[in-house]
């Protein structure tokens, strides 16, 4: 990060997924709109990194 850079960093991941075949109503939030965002703090839960895991392995078995 650079010297001059003098707030928190922030890094957010949102998850969306679009089933309805061509990109036509959107993406929509995955698996829900509750719990696609990830913050930075969450990245310290197993059970988040296990579900980035198995989304990004295996993204039709949700």
């Amino acid at each position: 990060m650079p010297a001059f850079w003098a707030g928190p960093l922030l890094i957010v991941i949102e998850l969306y997924a679009d089933v309805s075949g061509p990109v036509q109503n959107g993406y929509t939030p995955f698996p829900d709109p509750r719990s696609h965002r990830i913050t930075m703090d969450d990245l310290h839960r197993p059970d988040i990194w296990e579900r980035l895991l198995k989304d990004s392995m295996e993204p039709l078995a949700a």
